[in-house]
Parts: C-alpha cells; structure tokens; sequence
C-alpha cells in the first residue's frame, strides 16, 4: 500500500476511499488552487460519490496505476471531490460537461485552467482505449500536448464555456404564466411519456419517479381523473414488484437498468428512499392499497437496522458493490434458495421469478409477480397463503444474508437527506398511526440541531463525531425546514413552526437575491466559484429552488405572510415554461404549483388534539395544513379560535376563509364531505 495522500484527513468516505492512491490528490480549497495558478498548471478535477459503481471502477483501473497517477501529478494539479459533500462544485462542473458533451454521470473528469475554468471533461474513462471509450492514458498526454501547445485558446474556450454556464443557469424572461391550464398542458406530457405497460417515464435506464407521483397524487384529488391515478398505480406496483425493490430486506435501490425495473444498479441511496416513503405514505392515504402500506413498514424497518446512527441521524448510502461485485450482496442462486428455503423454495421461486433462466450473472434478483391474485389461482392457493410462504422464506435469507460481506456504508450525515427522511417519517408516522416513526423523525430532527448548527450556523455534514467545515447549502435549510413543518402538523410543538419561520427568514435574507427574483444555491457567505450555482431541475434529490417553494408556501398558509407567496410565485414563474416542456425534470416544483394555483385547506386545533383530528389527517387533502392555536394565539388564523366546552374543536378554513366549529363526529364528516369535494 502507498503512504496515503492528502485525502486521508478528509470526512468524506468517497475521499478516503482514494487516500492510498499514487495520484497526489488535493481535495477541494486554497492549497490546491493557488498550487495551479503559481505553476499554471491545468486542474484535473475527479467528481463522484462513495456509493457509485464507476467510481470503483475507475479508481481501481487508473487512480490506482502508477503509470497513469504519475502522468497526472507530473502535469495537473488533481482534485477530488465527493459531490455529496459540495453539490455547489457538482452542479456548476456537471452543466460543463453536459454542454461538452451532451451528456453526464459519474464519475465526472475534467480539465480546468488553473482559475477553475472548464475546458475539457467527460464521465467515466478506462485506462485504456476502450471500444468507443478513449483510454485515459491517451486523454492525460493529448490534454497536456494541448496545453503546453495551446493555452491561450483553451482559456479563450474556456471563458466562453463559463459564460454559457452562467447563462444557463439564470432563469429567462418567458410570456409563459402559469394557470389550472398550465396543470392540463402539463398532465397531457406526462401522458405521452409514460410507460403505461411498466409504469414510470422513459427507457433504460429508469429511475424511480417518486416527486412525479406525489405530483399525480395531488392532481388526483383535485380533479379526480383516473389517468392520474392509474400512472401512479402502475408505477408504484412495478416499482414495490421489481427487482429495483429489496424484497428480503426492505429498501429500494438507486435505478433499474432495464425499462421494466427487473435489474437494478444496486447502490441504496437515503433521499431515494426517503422520496418513496413518501410517495407510497401518500399513495396509501388516497387509495388504501394494503402493498403499499406493506412497502411503507418494510422501508423503515430497513432503515432503522441499516441506516441509522445511534445518536439518531441517518447515514447517506449503501454502496452498489461487496467483495468487489456490483450486487453480490443481494443475489441468489437456484441452489441456495434450495437448499435455504426447503419444502417452500418450489412456491417461493416461482413467486419471485426465480424458476426460470437466472437473470443477473447466473445468480437472480428477486422480483415478484404484478398479478399474483392470478398466480394464486392457478396453483389454488388463497393470497394469504402465499403471503405467509413469502415472508417465511425473506426472514430466512436475510438472515443468511446478513452473514454476507455487506456493502460499505457511506455513514457521513447530510442535512438536506435527513430532511427529507425526517419529513417522510414524520408523514408516514401520521398516516398510519405510527407514533415510534415520529419519534424516530424527532431524534433526528433533534441530533442535527444539536450537532450540526456550531455557532449557530449549520453546516452540511456530520461524520464520526465531527461536523464539517462546509456551510450548509440552501437544500439543507429548505429541506430541514419542511421537515421541521411535518413535525409541528403530527407532534403540534410550537418549536418546530418556530423553526420553519426563522429558517424561511434565513433563506430570504442569505439565499435570495430580490433584485434578481432567484434563490441561489449558495449563500452570501459560501466560496464564489466561477459562477453562483442555481440549479432548479428536480433530478435525484428536490432543488433547493423546490423546497423552498414549497416552504414559502406552507408557511404562508400557517402564518399569513403573503411576501412568502410572492417569492413563491417569482420562483415558479422563472421554471414556467420548463415544467410545461419537461415536466418529469420538476416533481417537487409540480407540487408547489399544485399547491400555488389552488385551494389551500386549513385546520385549526384548539383544545387537546383528539379522535376528531385524527380522523380529519386521514381524509385530509395532501395540500393541506394544520395549525394548533396553543402557542400561536397571535397568529391570524388562530384569532377567535377556541375549544368549545374546553373540549377538542376543529375550525376547517379554505384560503383563510373557515366553517363553524367542529366537536362532534357527525359535524366533522358534513363539513369534510362538502369542503372537500369543493376544493377538488
């Protein structure tokens, strides 16, 4: 092993992962930077995240070749970055590549002037020419030969590419304005791309549309139509019956390489699972559908074995790799489940698709059938007799399974996830009345204000005890905040409206530049890179853009304060004409115009809450808030509210305008049927 570089003091597990590289590796500052100005040497900058698969790879085949690592630090200054750790770098160095090269991944390689300027990059190189992919060996010599032969056009290039970033990441002026048309024009796209056979958009490979189907959720309520539910039925079921789903041990992984989700790319991702407990939470509270209930208990039973810190925070991933094998964790083969299963292997293989051809190098990744009503038929057995075989056999490989090599965990906490997982449990605690789930989101909520807020300021990362030096971006605070919300509408702590208003007052006053009308990625006070990142597409994770649409929105509607909504709309307007265009690239951004161009429903809760509230969060609208006058008698919407007889009254108020007390169940169901059924 070689004496370790530079990254061996970094957090970042993705970092360590290339501390024993030859390649003299910087991370990310001052040192590396001033290095590269000093000698005028190109930067290569190496992007990429601890659970990815190609990062592997390409570390094992070139960081860790002596030949290639000492052509890179002879000519380059080499930085690697995990773009968990600093989205702000990622996004503004990914549009560089994708302009480049009209496409993008990781791990992201490029080639920079010594003042951060891209002027050449790409994802993933092999060492050496490669089919169609050019070997990085030949990309090292041809970028040095064209530095020391032609530097001054490569910055003249690379000035340009900045300016084209810079331009790209600004909103445009556009005639588009949003209205209830808007929501038609937008459904009408989702249609044509929908996968109507598989569910979800697109091709291989298919990612999980979890911000979409909240989005159809809420469309669904309003105007009833069957398309909307139905691509949310279909998606959802594909997903909770492929391969792409963890059927032995709960939890879903990042994509399905295939359209169908049979295979997926087996890395688990926290945001990804946090996005789909909502999805499914909320497609359980408008439809019933016991799957989905089932899918909902098994992903926190997953996370709470597998993803969280004993203090209370949640880790960031599990990698796609164990003893160098993409999936070997995860797979079975025909003799095993033989062997394991017993008298019920025959029924068990042939539920999840393991009776036929092996589907995933010789071994099988699990999938169960769609229509297993059917299945049941045809071999005369009831649902619940297969049910009962198929949560027998998974008790028993994960057990075996756990005796495997596990996949590493990527065991850093980022603010932004965690807000996401909060807000999922807190939701999901509430749906299905679970209250362990809401307080394993108000540990976590708790261990990120005590740990990761040192001087006040909350940073973006917390790993072994130490929190790291990066400011945290405006997805942490937005994300955390919306979570903050969740917990105050299931747990009615005033606190946690406190902080959701105070953040929102952060968010304006250090993210938000009025002159502009934009809420930037980074803060007033971040490092400025070569452009101010604002970067409003809903890929993996909601933007920072989304989430605070969403929190303006829902504070306004809690605390009356109509410059949140402005700021709202101004966001919104800036994404008009993309979401119309490319609806599946803003699914959280859809939810905040959902909520922006309709009837907001409120409840206010005076006296205990009780059995008549209860039953109003399982009915209510997904766009819906809940204001308890305890601790908030000043609030608008809480003036002349008060519990009748000292007993539990609700108020249920539509765009401020509210009904007659409520304090007895057969008042509570008139007043749902009919203000709900107006406001859909």
């Amino acid at each position: 092993m070689t004496t370790p570089n530079r990254l061996i003091n970094e957090q970042s597990p993705y970092l360590l992962q290339h501390a024993h590289n030859p390649v003299d590796w910087y991370p990310w500052g001052n040192e590396a930077l001033t290095r590269a100005k000093a000698e005028q040497k190109p930067i290569l900058l190496s992007v990429g995240y601890s659970a990815c698969h190609w990062c592997h790879v390409m570390e094992h085949e070139s960081f860790s070749d002596v030949g290639i690592a000492t052509i890179m630090n002879a000519h380059f200054v080499c930085i690697k970055v995990d773009r968990e750790e600093r989205p702000d770098i990622d996004a503004i160095y990914m549009a560089a590549v994708q302009r480049m090269t009209g496409q993008g991944g990781w791990p992201m390689t490029l080639f920079l002037t010594p003042e951060g300027e891209p002027f050449y990059g790409g994802t993933y190189y092999p060492p050496h020419d490669r089919g169609q992919f050019p070997g990085f060996t030949r990309v090292l010599q041809s970028v040095h030969t064209a530095w020391v032969d032609r530097a001054p056009q490569l910055r003249t290039a690379a000035g340009q590419l900045r300016e084209e970033i810079a331009q790209l990441l600004l909103p445009h002026p556009s005639e588009d304005v949003l209205t209830i048309d808007s929501l038609t024009n937008i459904m009408t796209t989702l249609q044509q791309d929908f996968d109507s056979t598989h569910g979800g958009f697109g091709g291989a490979p298919k990612f999980p549309p979890a911000m979409v189907m909240s989005f159809l959720l809420r469309d669904y309520q309003r105007t009833q139509h069957a398309e909307s539910l139905s691509m949310v039925d279909v998606t959802l079921a594909g997903m909770a019956a492929g391969g792409m789903y963890d059927h032995v041990g709960g939890g879903f992984a990042r994509y399905s390489v295939d359209d169908h989700w049979e295979i997926p790319h087996f890395e688990k991702m926290l945001y990804d699972n946090a996005l789909l407990l909502t999805a499914y939470s909320e497609a359980f509270q408008v439809t019933r559908n016991p799957r989905y209930a089932q899918i909902c208990h098994e992903i926190v039973t997953w996370l709470t074995r597998e993803m969280i810190h004993p203090d209370g925070g949640f880790f960031s991933a599990l990698d796609a790799d164990s003893e160098g094998e993409e999936g070997r964790y995860y797979a079975w083969s025909a003799s095993e489940l033989d062997e394991l299963l017993g008298s019920d292997a025959p029924l068990f293989r042939a539920a999840m698709r393991a009776d036929q051809t092996p589907n995933f190098e010789d071994t099988y990744v699990l999938h169960r059938r769609i229509n297993e009503s059917a299945f049941c038929g045809a071999l005369g057995i009831t649902p619940a007799t297969l049910a009962d075989c198929i949560e027998r056999c998974n008790a028993k490989l994960l057990s075996v399974r756990q005796t495997r090599v596990a996949p590493q965990r990527d065991d850093k906490i980022i603010v932004a996830w965690n807000g996401l997982i909060i807000r999922a449990l807190a939701q999901a605690g509430r749906i299905f009345g679970k209250p362990a789930w809401i307080a394993l989101a108000t540990r976590a909520f708790d261990f990120i204000c005590a740990t990761m807020m040192p001087n006040g300021q909350l940073v973006r990362i917390w790993k072994d005890g130490v929190c790291g030096n990066t400011p945290a971006f405006l997805d942490d605070y937005a994300a955390l905040a919306n979570a903050a919300l969740e917990l105050y509408t299931s747990s009615a702590n005033p606190m946690h409206l406190q902080f959701a208003t105070q953040t929102a007052s952060t968010i304006l006053q250090r993210f938000y530049d009025a002159e502009t009308q934009i809420v930037y990625d980074t803060s007033d006070t971040h490092e400025q890179l070569i452009v101010r990142p604002n970067d409003r597409t809903d890929n993996a994770v909601p933007s920072g853009n989304a989430l605070t649409i969403e929190l303006l929105l829902r504070l306004d509607a809690i605390i009356s304060e109509p410059y949140f909504t402005l700021v709202a709309e101004q966001l919104l307007g800036h994404s008009a004409m993309l979401l119309q265009r490319w609806p599946q690239g803003f699914g959280k951004t859809l939810c905040g115009l959902e909520w922006f161009l309709n009837p907001v429903v409120q409840i206010v809760v005076a006296g205990t809450p009780g059995k008549l509230l209860v039953h109003t969060m399982a009915e209510m609208p997904l766009c819906a808030v809940v204001v308890y006058t305890e601790g908030n008698e000043s609030l608008t919407l809480c003036q002349n509210k008060t519990a009748i007889n000292g007993g539990e009254t609700l108020y249920i108020c539509v765009n401020n305008h509210c009904e007659l007390p409520i304090f007895d169940e057969a008042t509570l169901q008139s007043q749902l049927k009919r203000i709900f059924t107006k406001t859909q």
